[in-house]
């Protein structure tokens, strides 16, 4: 069945409240090809990734996870689009890179955290906090450029991610 034209306009460039409706979509009937194409890439960790039209963000934050050495960025036309990746890929970890550039040669960081999975997580408005699973935390350390990374639990419930800055 032919998609009436304003469906596909919309889905050329979204726009407005039918726009992000459109995105949410979108993001559900690309994945089966969004993820052939990630295969056929064959990232490696170091790669530099340019996603041309990458609309709702999902590729290009998986495509994030596949480079954590390397860099990913990313063109849309669509305001919509570019609103809805920025939120997607949001915690992608701009914090981490910024701790590992004045983090000295050989220093390390520890992060203490609560896993998603953790008991006392769901006493936390969700709204307001927000929880990982551990290997999610050591993706993103690793996405930053930190070495040696790893994670401990605490008898106190925290988990202990701690990752090191190569000397030169």
């Amino acid at each position: 069945m032919r998609r009436p034209d304003f469906i596909a306009r919309q889905s050329r460039c979204p726009t407005g409240l039918l726009g992000r409706v459109i995105g949410a979509i979108m993001s559900f009937e690309t994945a089966a090809a969004n993820d052939e194409a990630l295969k056929v890439l064959g990232l490696e960790p170091g790669d530099r990734v340019l996603e041309v039209g990458f609309g709702h963000g999902r590729t290009i934050e998986r495509a994030a996870a596949l480079v954590p050495g390397g860099f990913v960025a990313g063109i849309d036309t669509s305001e919509e689009m570019l609103q809805m990746a920025t939120r997607r890929c949001r915690p992608l970890p701009t914090h981490l890179y910024e701790l590992r550039r004045v983090l000295r040669a050989e220093g390390r960081l520890v992060l203490g955290f609560r896993p998603t999975h953790d008991a006392a997580a769901a006493d936390f408005p969700a709204s307001i906090y927000s929880f990982y699973e551990t290997e999610k935390v050591l993706q993103l350390f690793e996405h930053a450029g930190f070495e040696d990374v790893r994670a401990a639990s605490t008898a106190g419930g925290l988990t202990l991610a701690t990752g090191s800055r190569r000397a030169g």
